[in-house]
């Protein structure tokens, strides 16, 4: 593989090269051609008088024009030889992605789940995570011993440490950092790991397309404007019991072609609009 450095210089010679072919040679015979039209000019008029025409001027502004566009275009290619020469190539080492961890993308598909992360773990196996609530029972004992034992708030410190115990078991088989001890929320889209945000996501949605699924089917039932102030609570709750299987009856009004209102049915006008 060839050094930076000696693609640098490959890079440099080439646009000088460049440079030299593109920009110097049609400029420079361009301006002479256009000495000796200037000159020719000169000779064929009486007592030395030189007549400049719109046509020259024209032309002298059109040879600076592509001049300019000419050293342009010699600027963009020697950018771009340097650019493909200063790359750097493309390593097939692992990636150094997570702060410091090597990510080999190498692996099969089995590797890529947030289980086999290298920087999380079960938090059950993290010392950092049973130390914190290992300080927080530390802190709810040292209170407790200042009261006597038997005592209402002794007890109510009981069921505190019972808490911070059943906390710490709850969140034992999430995936904490390995280096805080944190637990985390996965948002890799897997369904079977703790934590992951496709249950309550999809539990939302649901609720969602219910609550507007229920909307619909009232103000279709009804079409009665005064109804949607006075609300009629049998129908509404009516619709409302019928909306959870919201899923199969919108997508069979999408394959009949009900869900949507033909063009034909809507006409322009009313007492919304304004004239």
């Amino acid at each position: 593989m060839a050094r930076p450095g000696t693609l640098l210089c490959v890079a440099g010679v080439s646009l000088l090269a460049a440079s030299l072919a593109f920009v110097g040679t049609p400029a420079g015979s361009h301006a002479s051609s256009e000495t000796r039209n200037v000159e020719l000019a000169t000779r064929a008029l009486p007592n030395g008088i030189v007549e400049s025409s719109k046509s020259d001027e024209a032309a002298t502004e059109q040879s600076a024009a592509g001049s300019f566009m000419k050293w342009t275009a010699a600027g963009l290619l020697a950018g771009l030889v340097m650019a493909v020469s200063s790359s750097a190539p493309v390593s097939a080492k692992p990636l150094d992605m997570f702060g410091g961890v090597d990510i080999d993308l190498e692996n099969t598909p089995e590797h890529w789940t947030i289980k086999a992360s290298p920087i999380l773990e079960p938090c059950k196996n993290n010392k950092y995570y049973h130390k914190k609530f290992k300080d927080e029972l530390y802190k709810t004992t040292k209170q407790q011993a200042r009261y006597a034992k038997g005592s209402a708030v002794y007890a109510r410190f009981n069921k505190k440490v019972a808490m911070i115990k059943a906390r710490e078991e709850a969140y034992g088989d999430r995936l904490c950092g390995i280096k805080d001890g944190n637990p985390r929320v996965v948002a890799t889209g897997e369904w079977n790991v703790r934590a992951s945000v496709m249950w309550p996501a999809t539990i939302f949605l649901y609720i969602a397309g219910w609550i507007g699924w229920a909307g619909r089917s009232y103000l279709i039932r009804t079409n009665d404007e005064t109804k949607e102030l006075n609300i009629d609570v049998p129908l509404a709750l009516t619709c409302m019991a019928s909306g959870f299987s919201w899923p199969v009856a919108a997508w069979q009004e999408i394959v009949n072609g009900e869900m949507a209102v033909p063009d034909s049915n809507i006409h322009p006008g009313g007492p919304w609009t304004q004239s």
